[in-house]
């Protein structure tokens, strides 16, 4: 890992930066530069989404209920107040975002 110079990120997901430098893209998390580096934009931005992704809901903005245990229905049967009978609910760790909070 490199350190690199302070310019401004041609993108920004969660905490990772997108640099380009000397013809070659960087993503930056923090003080350090990745090891893996992409060799397009396209790849970069691909790369990048994948990092910042939420490690909980994996990008899906929900998780299963855990009062229902993702039935939509507790014991006696009756609709799960807490996930009002759906069996998800709003990922507890990125709100619902999809990405990994800083």
């Amino acid at each position: 890992m490199t350190p690199m110079s302070n310019a401004n990120p041609l993108y920004a997901k969660s905490k990772y930066r997108l640099y380009r430098e000397n013809g070659h893209y960087f993503i930056r998390d923090g003080l350090f530069t990745l090891s893996e580096t992409p060799h397009t934009l396209a790849e970069a931005k691909e790369m990048m989404d994948n990092l910042a992704r939420c490690t909980t809901c994996g990008g899906d903005k929900v998780s299963m209920c855990h009062v229902c245990r993702g039935d939509g229905r507790l014991r006696n049967g009756v609709a799960c107040v807490d996930c009002l009978g759906r069996g998800y609910v709003r990922c507890l760790r990125c709100g619902g975002t999809g990405v990994e909070p800083c």
